[in-house]
């Protein structure tokens, strides 16, 4: 670490240009363009890392390569159901099962089950104002900013002008789930087959996940058929 960093009058700790404008204001301009280029090597840096934990030669993968005994009967059920009626590949596609794309899930925040979650959240379009703040949305550090090294992606796309419904998450990967409980954003899932549950619940009242409400059952499944989902997500570490 920088030695000048130690020096809290030139650098206070809650100087930052989002949480304490005057602290920020105070430190000069070469000072405050030290702690930007920190933050964005720091970012890099993290980034880099988490490109090389790379997931592969689970039981799913080399049963998709061909060895038909990597995976069990109940498995090679749970994967026609995830690829078939279940609509999961839907949104839970890609080499990490994720479209990394927001949809309407049917999450209600339950404080029984988690003590310590928002029970006002609602999704995406809480993050609109955030992110959509100018300091942010054409500050230093947006997809666009001076420290991007790609600023071609148009990422951004029109997200601050979009009308955001309310409830959107965004779809989370896949692999390695098994060893990653508890689930949903407010961790009110305990197991994978407390997944299971909540959208056989949401899936027998709501046709379309997106939609504006409920419009009949989009699918219906067995207590087997959730046992076989399981045992198909747990090949995927």
């Amino acid at each position: 670490m920088d030695d000048r960093l130690d020096d809290l009058t030139r650098f206070p700790l809650t100087g930052s240009p989002y949480t304490d404008a005057a602290n920020w204001s105070g430190m000069t301009e070469p000072d405050r363009e030290f702690v930007r280029r920190i933050l964005a090597n720091y970012g890099k840096a993290i980034e880099a890392y988490l490109r090389t934990l790379i997931s592969k030669d689970a039981p799913f993968d080399r049963f998709v390569a061909g060895d038909d005994d990597a995976i069990s009967a109940e498995a090679k059920k749970g994967a026609k159901i995830f690829l078939g009626k279940g609509h999961c590949v839907g949104c839970h596609n890609q080499p990490l099962l994720s479209d990394d794309r927001f949809h309407v899930i049917g999450l209600h925040i339950d404080t029984s089950l988690s003590p310590h979650a928002d029970p006002t959240e609602i999704g995406r379009a809480a993050n609109q104002a955030l992110i959509c703040d100018p300091r942010v949305a054409d500050g230093d550090f947006s997809v666009d900013g001076r420290f991007s090294d790609d600023r071609t992606t148009g990422r951004d796309g029109s997200f601050c002008q979009d009308a955001i419904p309310r409830g959107l998450w965004r779809t989370k990967g896949l692999r390695h789930v098994a060893e990653t409980a508890p689930y949903f954003h407010d961790n009110s899932a305990r197991t994978l087959e407390d997944v299971a549950e909540h959208y056989r619940k949401f899936f027998l009242v709501v046709s379309d996940p997106d939609g504006p409400g409920p419009a009949g059952p989009l699918l219906v499944l067995s207590e087997q058929d959730k046992r076989d989902i399981v045992a198909f997500l747990k090949l995927l570490d």
